[in-house]
């Protein structure tokens, strides 16, 4: 018997258009959704599965083209999963973290290193008699922080537990934890719940819940959990709840929460000692009191969605808000379309592939390589389009040759485009990309290259600086390893591999600055050659 369907909408826009919405997961009912997105793209989903009952993943490594097959996570047999929530960590680590509940309720932890591939044994973190609403947090520098709280929630046989906040964390990258109460109501019957958790980049640990009152409250840590000070945001009153906070890159909180049917916004820019008035993002009083979400971008617009009934139905809702510093970066006064990868080919062995009905005006980038040190083919293709060639990277001539070549059309015509090398020298590969949002003139911003003889499994390219929004395409080359596995380094998302030929792009920078593209092979390589080109954004996005 299916369960209701979890369902991924995505907006290219601003928010201005979504998605078809796509059916990813069979959920159980009632039950909520864990989902989160790096740099590169990817994205990455958590759920309680209808059948199994337990926390489950996939993954997708395409912008929600495709998911991975689901891998279930938590192993319970005879407790009800109840609250769940996924992390991300800076270098890639996945971290999944849920609470079992029969007699009583245990929160557990479960680590992916191989950014969801594979993830460890779970392990027991904390008990307690009743508890509700999990949030999760990593810190960039390896701590871990989880907010919980418990429920003042007669159970026959056990005394009434008291309603606090409670903080897990954990220095040391999930080998040890402790556990703080950071709220310490006196009253067995006081309720302080639905504690949100993050860390923002200078370490500063922030948390939000609804205090007894009931008020929205805010408490910061400055050293790493140790001791909080705290302040309210909200007024007093009835039926607050379900608080979000996501700190932007300038120091400023976010923080939304529901009462008692619409969505309210508020923003501190002195470090949480102070907030702005509250603001009615919904104003309509049909919101949901339960799970609104929220999420900033690169520019540091805040995004928030909720589900709403005004339309008679429950529907979900987006509003997008800017601030004094996501203005003044400038990517928010025309937020047009993100680069975004529409298609791939390739072949191996081959001199000539084929992208099927592409969109005039779009961007399309070759890769090949070819084992000699001497040819250089041109390229061309059936819809004529205008190419340019980069300069051709020789690799190391101590072990099997190599050569690698890159080419790109700006504005191109569109249609069934079969592409094709002059020439067809030894094990030659080729591999098309297709993507929009990319400028129709000066296009190509910076490149980098890098070559050895081998002896490593971490190819990496030389240090290059693209400008924020760039198009990042990285091609690697290695002539004489046969590998079993090849992954894209940290911030990238792999394209396709195709015998000793591999390419991978990082489709839209959340961020400029010096920086380096890598691989992750199986095998040591022999000789390689790495080359990376980095395009720009059409004006409408910057």
């Amino acid at each position: 018997m299916n369960g209701p369907n979890a369902l991924l909408s995505r907006s290219t826009d601003g928010g201005t258009t979504f998605s078809a919405p796509k059916a990813i997961a069979n959920v159980q009912s009632g039950s909520a959704t864990s989902v989160a997105g790096d740099s590169a793209g990817n994205i990455y989903f958590s759920w309680v599965d209808h059948a199994s009952g337990n926390v489950s993943f996939r993954r997708s490594l395409d912008q929600g083209v495709t998911f991975s097959a689901p891998t279930q996570v938590s192993n319970s047999t005879n407790s009800d999963v109840v609250n769940w929530a996924l992390g991300l960590g800076a270098n890639g680590d996945i971290d999944l973290v849920w609470s079992e509940c029969n007699s009583q309720c245990s929160i557990w932890l479960s680590q992916s290193k191989d950014r969801g591939v594979t993830f460890s044994s779970p392990k027991m973190l904390a008990q307690a008699l009743d508890l509700t609403n999990i949030s999760l947090a990593l810190d960039s520098t390896g701590p871990i922080y989880i907010a919980y709280n418990t429920v003042p929630e007669q159970i026959p046989g056990q005394p009434v537990p008291i309603g606090d906040v409670f903080l897990v964390s954990s220095k040391d990258g999930g080998n040890t934890f402790s556990t703080a109460n950071l709220t310490n109501n006196p009253n067995p019957k006081a309720f302080s719940c639905c504690a949100q958790v993050v860390v923002d980049s200078g370490g500063n640990v922030d948390i939000v819940w609804v205090d007894p009152a009931p008020v929205i409250k805010f408490a910061r840590s400055t050293d790493g959990g140790s001791s909080f000070s705290s302040t309210a945001v909200s007024g007093s009153g009835s039926s607050v709840g379900s608080p979000r906070i996501a700190v932007d890159s300038n120091g400023g909180i976010n923080v939304i929460w529901t009462h008692p049917n619409d969505v309210f916004y508020s923003r501190s820019t002195d470090n949480g000692i102070t907030f702005s008035s509250p603001q009615n993002l919904s104003n309509d009083n049909s919101a949901d009191l339960d799970r609104p979400m929220l999420a900033l971008d690169p520019c540091g617009n805040v995004n928030v969605a909720w589900q709403d009934f005004s339309p008679g139905t429950g529907s979900i809702f987006f509003s997008r808000g800017t601030t004094p510093e996501s203005i003044a970066s400038g990517c928010v006064t025309h937020p047009g379309p993100a680069i975004t990868r529409i298609q791939s080919a390739d072949a191996y062995p081959g001199d000539s592939v084929t992208l099927n009905n592409t969109a005039a005006g779009n961007f399309v980038i070759v890769a090949a390589s070819w084992a000699d040190l001497t040819s250089d083919p041109t390229i061309s293709d059936s819809a004529l389009n205008t190419w340019n060639a980069l300069p051709v990277l020789r690799g190391p001539a101590g072990q099997g040759e190599l050569s690698i070549k890159l080419f790109y059309a700006t504005n191109i015509k569109g249609g069934d485009t079969t592409i094709t090398l002059s020439s067809s020298p030894g094990d030659v590969g080729i591999h098309a990309v297709e993507y929009s949002g990319v400028a129709p003139d000066t296009a190509l911003d910076v490149i980098s290259t890098a070559l050895a003889d081998g002896g490593t499994t971490t190819p990496t390219s030389g240090s290059f600086t693209p400008t924020e929004g760039d198009l990042v395409y990285a091609y690697f080359g290695d002539e004489g390893t046969a590998q079993s596995a090849i992954t894209a380094g940290p911030g990238y998302s792999m394209i396709t591999a195709t015998g000793g030929h591999v390419d991978a792009s990082q489709d839209n920078l959340a961020s400029s600055g010096t920086q380096t593209a890598s691989f992750t092979l199986g095998a040591t390589t022999w000789g390689w050659a790495l080359y990376v080109a980095t395009f720009r954004p059409s004006a409408s996005q910057r």
